[in-house]
């Protein structure tokens, strides 16, 4: 049978921080599953809310009862550094109920936001 080709270019969200084109799909494919992370949303800032300054990938993190806040930081900051070369802000503070009202809550949650100020 002929399978259907997919167009993978038009899957592809991409956008630069920090100068780095990155493919914010890969955090689809990194975060979800995660031991420990209840929650999970990417946020894009710029540092100080100062449109000339650097940017800044947070990702805030709703994690497990059990799991230990400052290893699974390190373990999120591996993966995503592995898989995309740019080093992320961490926040593992978040209860899960507060990260999912931030995302948007129950129709369509925001998982990736850019909130970069618009030049």
């Amino acid at each position: 049978p002929i399978g259907r080709l997919r167009d993978y270019s038009s899957q592809l969200e991409m956008t630069k921080v920090k100068g780095t084109l990155v493919n914010l799909n890969t955090f689809y494919e990194i975060m979800p599953g995660m031991e420990g992370v209840l929650e999970w949303q990417v946020s894009i800032e710029k540092r100080n809310n100062d449109p000339s300054d650097l940017d800044v990938l947070r990702i805030n993190i709703a994690p497990s009862k059990d799991a230990d806040p400052g290893e699974l930081e390190k373990m999120v900051k591996a993966r995503v550094n592995d898989a995309l070369e740019i080093n992320p802000i961490v926040d593992t503070s978040f209860e899960e109920d507060t990260l999912f009202e931030l995302m948007g809550g129950k129709i369509k949650v925001a998982r990736i936001v850019d909130n970069r100020p618009k030049e």
